[in-house]
């Protein structure tokens, strides 16, 4: 897609939109600009990556800057591009999306006009990847073109006179990813909360005022503009189990909260944080290692959960091996995440939007190959393992996982011929490998004799597979482009459903 530019005077650092699912940063991605600012493209980063400004200058005295992704324990020095051009300043940052807008001394965009996703087609309404900013009597928009059996979505800058029931309008930075945004936030009857200075405001909305849905909520749904999702807390019910409360939230119509973002926990955090008593701020989420012991995902879509949001030591299995398989989040855990056993009394709260259950993200070169517990694409390209794990990461799956002889078996049989990269990694721990997409300790291994070994001094953090090592895994350099790999496969969980029931 073209690349927009946007203009800017100065910065102030919002909440944005959670747009191009993963789990890293969102962040600018774009080269040789004249500014930060200017870059009309935006890209998912890995988890332990950071947002990225280097600038540039060459031997004519030209500067000129390059906004990106970075892993971070390489976000540190100078380095030479060329015979003529050396970088002069490396600025990473992580502390909101799109934070790499400034940096080296720039500034970031203008605050005073909305900052909003800006393609002509694309396919689903939180894929497209430009960015624009729109002038101060326009709203971000994004609307729906069917021709026959084929659907795409149109994003970009709309008067704000014309936005109506076609036109999905509102004015938050980058949230045009989602549709019905103006029904949700123009039809409802809403009540504004006050709430403390460090958090958002909450709207309220009632379940016969909203569209489109038909559940119904005691409490009534508290509508999240900035992630597009509703809440409800069912302080009716009491405390249960996590099997309890996930199909009361099924059968409503609504899922257990899968939060993808800083930004939704929270939102959460405001719906629990004063509420009495004290055991209704602990709640169960989506998520469950109950298929696979250590690996944890959002049960309704199989996604891999993002180890940033743990309590400290956690995950535990406090009671022994394989017994703490549900998760749970609130006060008793300093707000953050932590494994219980699934019997456990919790309070339920449930959350109806993005995303549904049983829709993927298509792999690009067609199905998903289903096997056992995972799902797996296949696509022709030669990547390092940065740019294949980013790869993965834009279709909400990541790089193969191997912890058996049965998966590395299968796994050669889907290679072929060449190699592939696998999710392994020592970057942030040299001699420690883990699984990236997960943190968590490698169990199986099937090095090839002498690996790994950091091949003539060189800092070989990351690992292939494939037929040039007999079928077996080689340490090698994250960046670099390898001779004998041409293609990805990415792999995913499938989801854990107790039940049929339509979820959100």
């Amino acid at each position: 897609m073209a690349v927009t530019s946007v203009f800017s005077l100065m910065v102030l650092f919002l909440p944005f939109s959670d747009g191009l699912s993963g789990y890293g940063q969102l962040c600018l991605s774009c080269d040789k600009v004249v500014l930060p600012r200017d870059c009309g493209h935006v890209t998912r980063c890995g988890i332990h990556e950071k947002c990225m400004v280097t600038k540039f200058i060459t031997s004519s005295a030209v500067t000129w800057y390059r906004v990106g992704c970075r892993a971070a324990n390489t976000c540190h020095g100078r380095r030479s591009v060329g015979v003529k051009e050396s970088s002069l300043c490396v600025h990473c940052c992580n502390d909101t999306a799109l934070c790499n807008q400034q940096g080296c001394g720039t500034t970031g965009f203008d605050v005073s006009t909305p900052l909003c996703y800006n393609c002509q087609q694309h396919r689903t309404p939180g894929s497209c990847d430009d960015i624009t900013a729109c002038s101060q009597d326009q709203s971000c928009s994004i609307t729906e073109t069917t021709f026959g059996s084929d659907n795409f979505f149109t994003s970009g800058c709309t008067p704000m006179s014309k936005c109506n029931s076609s036109h999905s309008c509102c004015k938050a930075p980058l949230c045009n990813d989602k549709m019905n945004i103006s029904t949700r936030t123009s039809t409802a009857v809403s009540v504004r909360t006050t709430v403390p200075s460090t958090t958002r405001a909450i709207t309220k909305v009632t379940a016969r005022t909203t569209k489109g849905y038909g559940a119904s909520c005691a409490s009534g749904w508290q509508f999240d503009i900035y992630n597009n999702v509703e809440y409800c807390r069912h302080e009716d019910v009491g405390l249960v189990s996590w099997d309890r409360a996930k199909t009361i939230c099924e059968s409503n119509n609504s899922h257990l909260p899968i939060i993808e973002s800083k930004n939704q926990l929270e939102f959460i955090h405001t719906q629990l944080k004063d509420r009495q008593p004290a055991s209704l701020r602990n709640v169960w989420i989506d998520g469950t290692d109950n298929s696979r012991e250590g690996y944890w995902v959002w049960s309704s879509t199989g996604k891999l959960i993002s180890p940033l949001f743990w309590s400290a030591s956690q995950p535990d299995n406090f009671y022994g091996d394989h017994s703490e398989n549900c998760l749970m989040y609130g006060e008793n855990y300093t707000w953050s995440y932590n494994d219980a056993k699934c019997d456990r009394p919790n309070a339920v709260i449930c959350q109806r939007g993005n995303p549904p259950a049983f829709q993927y993200t298509a792999c690009p070169s067609g199905k998903w190959i289903e096997h056992l517990d995972r799902m797996y694409c296949i696509v022709q390209s030669a990547y390092d393992w940065y740019e294949a794990k980013a790869f993965c990461t834009s279709i909400e799956a990541h790089l193969p996982i191997v912890e058996s002889d049965g998966e590395h078996n299968y796994l050669r049989g889907l290679v072929g011929h060449g190699d592939v990269w696998l999710d392994a990694t020592e970057e942030f721990n040299h001699g420690v490998f883990k699984w990236s997409a997960t943190g968590t300790a490698i169990r199986y291994t099937n090095w090839s004799p002498g690996e790994p070994n950091d091949y003539l001094n060189q800092q070989e953090y990351c690992v292939e597979f494939g037929e040039t090592y007999g079928w077996k895994w080689n340490d090698a350099p994250c960046y670099a482009l390898r001779a004998t790999i041409h293609q990805v496969i990415c792999e995913r969980f499938k989801p854990q459903l107790l039940s049929p029931a339509v979820v959100g």
